[in-house]
């Protein structure tokens, strides 16, 4: 019933300087008023980061592309919600319900999509014995990075369990890997929407274990290693404060780099996320265990990172 996720809400008292840091992120406006702006990636995705101006900083939600109409109805009947146009850009129908914690969900179908903007190609590598890339290296310029689009949010939640189960059960999502506690319970879970034989993103969710509801971070794609590396040269030359990494996970197995913005929050450059089918069943990891975190890392992991 869920395809992906569509967008992430965020609001914050200084619009402006949020503005500036997701431009030097790598996203792109889309539309800007005196309460709210707009933003895409390089992809199709019409929005992906919704900023609005209030008086404290806050992560208000996310929204989910749903896969058909009738599967909105269902939806719409499942949550007693009422089917209305969506105002975001790229309009279509959506429901607004909210999850166990009292965030909000929008839940979408029939959005636009937009023409991507151009970027370079990702690079080939040389390894193993193998030539793939002929020719010199290409020389990086100084620049944002292009954010591809929205990969996923890992929502922060004090009852990781509950919100858990809601996102199995009220929306079709299957964990793909779970860390646990001592006791067994959940301290991290992935979950992805499945499609039986076909690939689909490791995670397009996560719930993470915190002293209260939000979000422990958003994901957005990039192009390759390279853009991964050179977004955080970019990020630190204009004083911005790196959260961790870059790093290789085990669990999703991408390379990750992670920023505080301004507010305090946490967004993420990825790249060589896994994709896994229903051949991939659930593996629960033990969280004292590091390997459960992390293949490599460029830095160790800081005490603050999951609050």
């Amino acid at each position: 019933m869920i395809e992906s996720m569509s967008y992430v809400i965020y609001q914050h008292p200084d619009l402006a300087v949020i503005r500036s840091f997701l431009l030097d992120f790598g996203l792109l406006i889309v539309e800007e008023t005196p309460q709210h702006v707009y933003f895409r990636g390089y992809g199709n995705a019409p929005t992906i980061y919704l900023a609005k101006r209030g008086a404290e900083s806050q992560f208000v939600g996310v929204g989910f592309k749903v896969t058909s109409e009738a599967a909105l109805k269902k939806l719409a009947a499942r949550f007693d919600a009422t089917i209305e146009p969506s105002p975001l850009p790229g309009g279509g129908d959506r429901i607004v319900i909210s999850d166990p914690d009292g965030k909000r969900v929008e839940l979408v179908f029939g959005a636009r999509t937009v023409d991507p903007m151009p970027t370079r190609e990702p690079l080939e590598f040389n390894s193993g014995g193998k030539i793939k890339r002929l020719g010199r290296m290409p020389i990086f310029g100084d620049q944002p990075v292009p954010v591809l689009g929205l990969c996923h949010a890992v929502m922060s939640s004090p009852d990781p369990q509950r919100l858990m189960d809601w996102f199995a059960n009220k929306l079709g999502a299957y964990p793909s890997d779970v860390i646990v506690q001592d006791s067994g319970t959940p301290m991290l879970a992935f979950l992805r929407f499945p499609k039986g034989e076909q690939f689909v993103e490791h995670h397009h969710v996560a719930v993470s274990l915190g002293t209260k509801a939000g979000a422990q971070h958003t994901c957005f794609e990039t192009i390759d290693v390279d853009a991964v590396f050179m977004g955080h040269r970019y990020l630190v030359n204009r004083g911005y404060k790196p959260a961790w990494g870059p790093v290789r996970h085990s669990m999703g197995g991408a390379i990750s780099d992670y920023w505080r913005d301004p507010s305090g929050f946490i967004l993420e450059h990825v790249t060589d996320g896994d994709y896994v089918n229903n051949e991939a069943v659930t593996t629960y990891s033990p969280a004292s265990s590091e390997a459960s975190v992390l293949q490599w890392t460029t830095n160790p992991l800081p005490s603050d990172f999951i609050e």
